[in-house]
């Protein structure tokens, strides 16, 4: 992984934490794995507020005019009902 991909790595985990709108895009599997591993190690709060930031950025991204990550909206879907 390169300098660039870990910054965003590191930049999403943390609004996540936060329950905060980020705007670089992760696949699929780190975001669930980021989601699985926030409910694991922080618990059900962390999860509600990651949830609510892949939300936020699932709406983002739909904005820019290039589609939607039907992904993000499956998977805060799925983490809505744990």
């Amino acid at each position: 992984m390169n300098a660039g991909s870990a910054e965003d790595y590191i930049s999403n985990f943390l609004a996540m934490m936060n329950g905060e709108k980020y705007t670089r895009t992760l696949n699929e599997y780190s975001t669930r794995y980021f989601l699985d591993h926030i409910l694991e190690d922080y618990g059900q709060s962390a999860l509600q507020k990651a949830v609510e930031a892949c939300k936020m950025h699932a709406y983002y991204y739909a904005t820019l005019g290039h589609g939607r990550l039907m992904y993000i909206e499956r998977l805060v879907e799925e983490y809505s009902a744990v």
